[in-house]
Parts: structure tokens; C-alpha cells; sequence
């Protein structure tokens, strides 16, 4: 509660734990974060006929996974993804990912 208010404390003897620290500064990331995608439009993207992959990171693109037919897309527009871009995505899933990516049924991923 305190750290979402940018709020810390010293304790008597001035010293401040490093989780309080740490705290505040996670959440003045995700301020930032979330400053920096204000006014921006999420799309739901859905694959029917395939599954999407997941990986660890997607670096500079702004896609969040929710389920594994299911993305959140920053910029773009609600709809169903045509098997040519769940190949796409899939393909740019694996090429940023930089220690793992995983699936629920690789078998219906198109890479």
C-alpha cells in the first residue's frame, strides 16, 4: 500500500529496509510503464484454427499472451488472426525469445 503512493519510511535507527527500497522502485516502474502506454488502444487478437506460442520476452513488441488462442496488442484492433499472422507471431515469438518459449500443443503451433 505504502509503495503505490510512493510512500517509505526509516526506522529509528534511519536505516531503511531494502524491501521497502525495492518497493518503491518497482512501483515507479510500473508508473512509468504505465505513463508510457496511456491513451494507447489494446486489441484482442484471436487464433481459432491455431494456438499461439509464448515466450519469455517479445523485447520492443507490445503483445501480452493471455491464453493460448488469446494475445492483448497494443495499437491494434479487435479480430481474429488469419493463419498466415499466427505464423507470423508465432515465428517472431521464438525469435525473441531469449532463454525459453513455451506452448500448450506445439503440434497446433505454425511455425
Amino acid at each position: 500500500m505504502l509503495e503505490a503512493n510512493h510512500v517509505g519510511f526509516f526506522r529509528s535507527d534511519q536505516t531503511m529496509p531494502g524491501r521497502a527500497v525495492c518497493g518503491i522502485m518497482i512501483q515507479m516502474s510500473i508508473d512509468k510503464f504505465v505513463a508510457g502506454f496511456r491513451g494507447m488502444r489494446w486489441g484482442v487478437a484471436t487464433a481459432r484454427r491455431a494456438e499461439l506460442i509464448l515466450p519469455d520476452t517479445f523485447g520492443r513488441f507490445a503483445f501480452v499472451p493471455v491464453t493460448s488462442s488469446t494475445y492483448l496488442v497494443c495499437g491494434g484492433e479487435d479480430g481474429e488472426l488469419s493463419p498466415a499472422q499466427v505464423l507470423e507471431i508465432n515465428r517472431l515469438a521464438v525469435q525473441s525469445a531469449q532463454q525459453y518459449y513455451v506452448a500448450r500443443d506445439f503440434a497446433r503451433c505454425p511455425l
